[in-house]
């Protein structure tokens, strides 16, 4: 990974001169390469919103990645069949209408990255409490509070 995935684009550097100044312009230019999905480069394009590559995107509160966690998220609060295929183009236009809702709560500080994240986690939940799914990994109080610990 750090030869192929990360070492492809520190050789390519200089095919980033100049840096995109778009959210969706690094995305696209992430995806060229080998082992950049669609989840991980909207992964790292969200950490680069907090550096001086992208903290001025002129798109960072227009333009998200709709995963399919995402798109399922969406669907189940639509009310469509959980797998019904939603574009990219739709999803975003759904993602920016529960970003800008006026019943979200305004005192809760998001971002819309924030969103497409908040939507997965949901469809994750529902999928085990709607028994469409299973857990990776089951809480457990007496091994998680002892993880960590020098004893």
């Amino acid at each position: 990974i750090a030869r192929i995935v990360i070492g492809r684009l520190w050789h390519d550097r200089k095919k980033f001169d100049p840096f995109p100044t778009t959210l969706q312009g690094v995305h696209e230019r992430l995806l060229a390469y080998r082992g950049w999905g669609p989840f991980m480069a909207y992964q790292a394009v969200v950490d680069m919103r907090f550096t001086r590559l992208l903290g001025n995107a002129p798109d960072r509160e227009t333009w998200a990645c709709m995963g399919p966690g995402t798109r399922r998220g969406l669907n189940r609060l639509s009310g469509r069949p959980v797998d019904a295929p939603l574009s990219q183009e739709e999803g975003l236009k759904e993602i920016l209408a529960v970003y800008h809702h006026p019943d979200r709560p305004s005192d809760i500080p998001i971002d819309l990255s924030d969103c497409p994240n908040v939507l997965c986690e949901v469809d994750k939940y529902l999928r085990v409490k709607l028994g469409e799914g299973k857990t990776r990994s089951r809480y457990s109080p007496s091994t998680d509070l002892n993880r960590g610990s020098s004893s």
